[in-house]
């Protein structure tokens, strides 16, 4: 029993170690939502659904092989005339220094990079 218990807790602790030292996906999400709504009229009028986070190790760049987050997501706002304008897919890559440890800041797209990562 006293091994069993041992093996339990062992188990317990090597799975928060594990998830602790992850990417904080909610800190991205926002920062990624964050990045967006600043260069909208109407940033109060967002509105965001099937938004999807996706962490890559080691993506090939022409500079070369970086961590990156892609955050994607269908997207509503309200343009000049205070209309919306229906969901749009988009998505916003931010990718991290050489050692994997500090992201870089998001940039936005007008089109989807999440359809290959499904």
């Amino acid at each position: 029993m006293n091994i069993i218990l041992r093996h339990a807790i062992f188990s317990v602790c090597f799975a928060l170690a594990a998830c602790s030292g992850g990417v904080d996906e909610s800190k991205a999400i926002a920062g990624a939502k964050a990045t967006f709504e600043a260069d909208l009229k109407d940033p109060s009028s967002v509105q965001y659904r099937n938004v999807e986070f996706f962490h890559e190790k080691y993506a090939e760049y022409s500079d070369g092989k970086f961590d990156t987050d892609t955050i994607c997501f269908e997207v509503n706002a309200k343009n000049s005339y205070g209309a919306y304008v229906g969901f749009s897919n988009r998505s916003c890559t931010r990718k991290y220094d050489a050692s994997g440890k500090t992201p870089g800041k998001f940039t936005c797209h007008a089109f989807n990079f999440c359809k290959d990562k499904k």
